[in-house]
């Protein structure tokens, strides 16, 4: 039994590693060819993980994906006029959001969340690394053999993740954890302050932009609501808030790209068309719309499906993208999903007292990023969240069994006195 719980530790921390350190270079085969490895590693280590017994909560899950996959499936062929082959691809992805999630219920243990803080603050400083040396040139083209590195220039860094907004979103996304899951504030520190560098070297302004919000947030959710606290809060988010406006202004010549949030302020009220790539995306936006109402009026309920051959490939605003390829049904879903990964994490704070204010604060930062970059329509940035909602789940499971059968033995040696 314990040499089974070790090679599902050694599994889980396998699956980890492969995905968040994912060569991505064409060289090597590229992300496609990587993703499906990954993908079959993870179907692999079901065999050895997999049981019977379940949280309902995983049951529900189960049922939620075989149905997209079916109202994927029907979209595909209701717009057989737009498809091309790589449509066929939304259904890989559905389908390894849902092993990922098995894979966190059946291959994580109590040790998990050790292992978990220790990968994110190396994942964060690894990042960081990458991303100072990517701005040498020699060394570039040599990390650019295992990642793609196309987007990365003297303003953006993308670390080895391929992409700015990734960079960000992934930086943010291990910093929360550590933020909630260590009871050590020196590491809190250490790892809110490499985030920072992470996401200002990325030159992502949705990245800022979340990062900002997100920031608040954990601050306001954090501690005990006393007034000293509340004011202590209040101190901290003038200064971060200060110190935030001050860097964008002193740094916009070295960070020309972020700095050009400022232009959306410089005249009479917030005008986000003078910022940089918000225009261009407006128009992007406009003939997407006017192909989608051009679809017929059944689109409106089931969408024009994944449509990549038709300009629907990227979107930067995965409301739209979800509207426009899957219609109200699409968007019900997505909005359903989201519940679902808040709903069945509440009982892991039983376990981890944390947990909730983390998948809330994880949740806004994906909330955030959707509306300028593509988030939860994208493999990479959710197959993390959902192999960290089945590990949650399964935290939460596992001590409402021991809690319950723990009481039901208080009860029988109660019931054995009398």
């Amino acid at each position: 039994m314990r040499s089974l719980i070790i090679k599902k530790d050694s599994l889980f921390k396998f699956l980890v590693v492969l995905f968040f350190l994912l060569p991505s270079s064409t060289v090597i085969g590229g992300p496609s060819f990587w993703f499906i490895i990954i993908f079959l590693s993870a179907c692999t280590t079901l065999v050895v993980g997999y049981k019977n017994i379940v949280s309902q909560d995983i049951i529900y899950f189960k049922i939620f994906f075989l149905f997209t996959l079916f109202f994927i499936t029907v979209s595909i062929f209701r717009s057989y006029r737009y498809a091309i082959f790589d449509d066929l691809f939304e259904l890989i992805r559905i389908a390894s959001l849902l092993v990922f999630l098995l894979c966190g219920y059946f291959l994580s243990s109590r040790r998990t969340s050790n292992f978990l803080l220790k990968f994110f603050l190396f994942y964060l400083i690894l990042q960081f690394l990458v991303v100072i040396l990517q701005k040498f040139e020699p060394i570039k083209e040599l990390m650019s053999i295992i990642w793609n590195m196309d987007k990365t220039w003297s303003l953006r860094g993308t670390g080895t993740l391929g992409n700015p907004n990734v960079l960000a979103l992934m930086s943010i996304l291990s910093m929360l954890y550590i933020c909630f899951f260590s009871n050590q504030k020196k590491i809190i520190l250490i790892a809110f302050t490499i985030c920072s560098l992470n996401v200002l070297l990325s030159g992502s302004r949705t990245g800022l932009v979340g990062y900002f919000i997100i920031t608040m947030f954990v601050l306001v959710i954090s501690g005990k609501l006393s007034f000293s606290s509340v004011f202590k809060k209040l101190i901290v988010i003038s200064i971060f808030s200060t110190t935030t406006v001050i860097v964008l202004i002193s740094l916009s010549g070295e960070l020309r790209y972020m700095g050009e949030l400022l232009n959306a302020f410089s005249g009479d009220g917030m005008d986000l068309t003078k910022v940089g790539t918000f225009s261009h995306r407006l128009e992007a936006w406009e003939r997407q719309f006017r192909l989608f109402e051009n679809s017929g009026d059944i689109s409106i309920l089931i969408g024009m499906g994944p449509s990549k051959g038709v300009g629907f490939r990227v979107m930067d605003n995965d409301y739209m993208a979800q509207y426009l390829k899957y219609g109200l049904i699409g968007v019900f879903s997505n909005i359903l999903l989201l519940v679902m990964i808040f709903v069945s994490t509440l009982r892991s704070n039983r376990v981890h007292s944390n947990a909730t204010k983390f998948v809330a604060a994880i949740l806004l930062t994906y909330l955030i990023f959707a509306l300028t970059a593509a988030t939860f329509l994208s493999l990479f940035n959710m197959l993390p969240l959902m192999l960290l909602t089945g590990f949650l789940i399964k935290s939460g499971f596992e001590g409402s069994y021991i809690i319950e059968k723990s009481d039901n033995n208080l009860s029988c040696s109660s019931t054995d006195r009398h």
